[in-house]
């Protein structure tokens, strides 16, 4: 078995593997291995049948510290079980140490994988908070948040103001996939001085993936504009535990979302906030 990084020779082999596993269309695909990771971060297993594993290793940052994200992990169903993933992150991680990076990151996709990661490692958890908040609940507020499409850059500026716990943040090129990704889907963004936050309608109900704000008035402010913005009667919300005092927490309350391996030196991990890395908002 070789470990390697990825050239634009494997791209056909990286995108069949991709479809295999998680069934996207190659449109997505490419720009998640060109623009979201970019060259040089995608990094395979190979075998002599070719390209069996992967792992995009996205550029990232906790305050000063330099780290990836991981996303994308899989393995051709053929070699489960075999320990090629293992192995692939364990090459991968060598080569982060080797470049400087202090941390790697990642969001297991099922309940099952994060006892997988924390064998390799992975003991860092991060937590989110999952509740339901209905129209009538809310306290009036003399707020008047703005609704509309905002620039990665000014994204980056909400997150760095409002945010008050470390959280992993990317540069303005991956935000934009992040935002455009959203708003492909029919969202949006909602936001005022005292806060942001990030809309999403499916199609039986209305998602809020991201929400900060600097007190209840502005918590209701911005979940005000979004029940006008939508006409919904209820949305879904996901926060960070600091921010729970939007509303009483619905069944679950707190659920592990996110881990994290230090790699070198001190990382500010202390409650941690990781979201909005083109993950599958639930």
């Amino acid at each position: 078995m070789q470990y390697r990084k990825a050239t634009h020779h494997d791209t056909p082999a990286l995108v069949a593997l991709w479809q295999q596993v998680f069934g996207d269309d190659v449109g997505l695909i490419t720009n998640c291995l060109q623009l979201f990771a970019g060259q040089g971060n995608v990094y395979v297993a190979q075998n002599s049948q070719g390209v069996c594993a992967q792992l995009l290793a996205v550029p990232c940052n906790i305050k000063e510290c330099k780290g990836f994200y991981l996303y994308a992990l899989a393995t051709n169903p053929a070699v489960q079980g075999q320990g090629v993933m293992s192995a692939l992150m364990q090459y991968a991680e060598t080569q982060f140490t080797q470049s400087d990076a202090q941390f790697c990151a990642l969001i297991p996709a099922n309940p099952p994988l994060f006892a997988f990661y924390a064998k390799r490692g992975y003991t860092q958890q991060t937590r989110l908070c999952h509740f339901r908040v209905y129209n009538n609940e809310l306290a009036a507020s003399p707020i008047k948040p703005t609704v509309g499409q905002i620039s990665p850059q000014m994204f980056a500026a909400l997150r760095n103001k409002h945010i008050p716990a470390p959280f992993m943040a990317f540069d303005a090129q991956r935000y934009a996939m992040v935002l455009d990704d959203i708003e492909a889907q029919g969202g949006g963004t909602v936001y005022c001085n005292n806060g942001y936050a990030l809309f999403l309608p499916t199609q039986n109900d209305v998602l809020i993936p991201e929400i900060f704000a600097d007190d209840e008035l502005g918590m209701a402010a911005l979940l005000r504009a979004v029940f006008k913005q939508t006409k919904a009667q209820s949305l879904q919300v996901t926060a960070a535990p600091q921010q729970a005092f939007a509303a009483p927490l619905g069944p679950g309350g707190q659920q592990p979302f996110a881990m994290l391996k230090p790699l070198q030196g001190w990382v500010p991990a202390q409650n941690l906030y990781i979201r909005m890395a083109l993950e599958e908002f639930t």
